[in-house]
């Protein structure tokens, strides 16, 4: 272990007395974790499309330059030159809008022409609130492309399916499906890309329609729904067959099973993933679709994932979140499981393609990020803008890039609601300096991780302790006894000739040294990035950048025997991304 090495351990160790005093349990020694990658077999291609964001259209939240400008664009609509910088830095990835719950009262309409000639537009600004807000529409539909051309990302449309304006009921079908394919014709056809191509490929019917209940505005039973869908779908084919459909998605419950009165097996419950009105949602969604033979017509089942989700007080300790957090992915990976069987019951094996052969579709995970509570005013409510919350994210990108039917992921979100975006603007008064939360680096070091042309390399673990700290359900967090305390990924860039892993140390309180057996190639040279809370504070919140560990000289490399064995050390709650040069 060099000098450094020593140093860093001996700060965190110091640091255990304050971890203790909290609550957190720290333990006092580092552990080892040992892993080899196998540089001679490259796996399946990298998925560059899991680093994705959201991109919502009102703008106007505190903390944001000006309103109606989707967050993106100062009061005069000129691009916020480091916000932009930022957010092309995460690559060309896909960047879905108008965002969220925004899309279920928002009219397209509203946003297009001069933008003088634009008049205000009332929404609702939240799923269950009756709430209106208005607004000029300034990040409209052309805006959003243009931009998303400029920071050459892969455009994403939700298609609104309840409203056109701020009420309590939800519009007729076919006025809903009228203006969907109004829409599609205005991007597609009437303002087309010279290539040929459509300028938009991928639309979402909606947002999160399972969660809206019978008291709340615009909603729909899921047959309802489902017959909308059907209706949308096929109004929208008659303007251009070419777009691709992602259909939101989710089973009654995370695990997939009936709901359980009380925690079975490994203190798992079968917790809702749907609120009450909207049990049988899947199912009955299929099973209309199926009817109307349009099953293979849906490219990709569409999916939310935000863990752990406590709902409201009083919250459990924040050991408790802490560990809910870093078990979050295990919850997510099951319920994936859970989804493909429910497609594989209902639809399969009578769906078919062109082809006459079994259809499945694809994934897509259009909203994901920690969140704690809802209710803004718990503490908890923030924490989705911390170190422990960035974990989650880079854990997902992580798990999602594991499964190759997932096609792509957007973060929830670039820059919006509060807590959530991973670049937002700092509140001061003045002109709104531009700062990035911890995750904006998982996202960050994600895109690099995951570059075109790469190919995923076998990771396996010779040494990874577990830890028996999250063992009950904690909001939507399954029990995960012996959870690992370390998670990575790595890939290849062959005509780089270079080696990337992300690696994560979900231990509170202790430093993983980390031991990386390479074979197949020889490092020359490895450099390490790692994202890291200030010690004792892992749900720490700061309206500044955090700070990045940067670092070329502390990885230490030893080379003989036809591979390469490289040493570094992880502080607890940390990330990192792995740089190593080969020959």
């Amino acid at each position: 272990m060099s000098q450094r090495q020593k140093s860093t351990t001996g700060r965190w160790r110091r640091a255990v007395v304050f971890w203790f005093f909290l609550g957190i349990g720290a333990r006092l020694f580092a552990f080892e974790v040992a892993l080899t990658v196998d540089a001679t077999a490259p796996g399946r291609p990298v998925n560059s499309n899991l680093v994705g964001n959201n991109m919502p259209w009102p703008g106007g939240n505190a903390g944001t330059p000006a309103s109606g400008n989707g967050m993106t664009l100062f009061a005069n609509r000129q691009i916020q030159p480091e916000f932009f910088r930022r957010l092309k830095s995460i690559g060309k990835v896909p960047m879905r809008y108008p965002g969220g719950d925004w899309a279920d009262s928002y009219d397209w309409r509203m946003g297009i022409g001069p933008a003088a000639a634009r008049r205000r537009f009332s929404y609702h600004a939240a799923a269950h609130e009756s709430s209106v807000a208005s607004d000029y529409v300034n990040f409209g539909t052309l805006e959003f492309l243009d931009y998303c051309r400029r920071i050459e990302c892969i455009p994403v449309l939700q298609v609104n399916m309840h409203q056109l304006s701020a009420k309590q009921a939800a519009d007729d079908a076919e006025t809903i499906a009228a203006n969907a394919a109004d829409w599609v014709r205005y991007v597609n056809i009437q303002n087309g890309s010279p290539t040929g191509a459509p300028n938009v490929e991928y639309w979402e019917l909606g947002n999160e329609p399972y969660l809206k209940r019978k008291a709340d505005w615009g909603y729909l039973s899921p047959s309802d729904f489902a017959n909308r869908v059907v209706l949308v779908m096929k109004k929208m084919l008659q303007q251009d067959r070419r777009i691709k459909f992602l259909i939101p998605f989710a089973t009654d419950t995370w695990s997939g099973k009936d709901y359980c009165v009380s925690p079975g097996a490994n203190n798992e419950c079968n917790i809702g993933a749907v609120v009450g009105d909207q049990l049988g949602y899947s199912t009955t969604l299929l099973r209309i679709i199926q009817q109307n033979s349009l099953c293979s017509r849906v490219h990709a089942l569409a999916l939310h994932y935000y863990m752990p989700l406590i709902g409201t007080s009083p919250p459990p300790s924040d050991v408790a979140l802490y560990w809910a957090t870093m078990a979050g992915t295990n919850t997510v990976w099951k319920n994936i499981v859970a989804v493909k069987k429910i497609w594989k019951q209902a639809v399969s094996p009578s769906c078919r393609n062109s082809a006459d052969q079994e259809y499945v579709p694809k994934l897509a995970i259009t909203e994901f990020n920690s969140l704690y509570t809802t209710d803004k005013e718990m503490l908890q409510t923030n924490y989705s803008a911390s170190q422990a919350g960035a974990m989650y994210v880079a854990d997902a990108i992580r798990l999602m890039a594991e499964l190759d039917d997932v096609e792509m992921a957007t973060n929830w979100s670039a820059s919006a609601n509060g807590q959530f975006g991973a670049i937002s603007f700092k509140n001061d008064g003045r002109d709104f300096p531009v700062y990035v939360r911890p995750h904006y680096f998982a996202l960050l070091f994600a895109s690099e991780l995951l570059q075109p042309n790469g190919n995923y390399l076998p990771l396996v673990y010779e040494k990874n302790p577990a830890g028996n700290a999250h063992v009950e359900i904690i909001g939507k967090s399954h029990g995960f006894p012996a959870m690992p305390l370390t998670t990575a990924l790595a890939t290849v860039q062959v005509a780089q000739k270079k080696i990337r892993i992300l690696l994560l140390n979900k231990d509170v309180g202790s430093v993983a040294d980390v031991k990386l057996a390479l074979k197949g190639a020889t490092a020359l040279a490895a450099r390490i990035r790692r994202v890291e809370p200030r010690p004792g504070a892992p749900f720490e919140v700061l309206e500044s950048s955090p700070a990045i560990f940067d670092s070329g000289s502390h990885v230490i490399i030893q080379n003989g025997s036809g591979q390469s064995v490289l040493w570094w050390n992880m502080p607890p709650t940390s990330f990192a991304l792995v740089e190593i040069d080969i020959s």
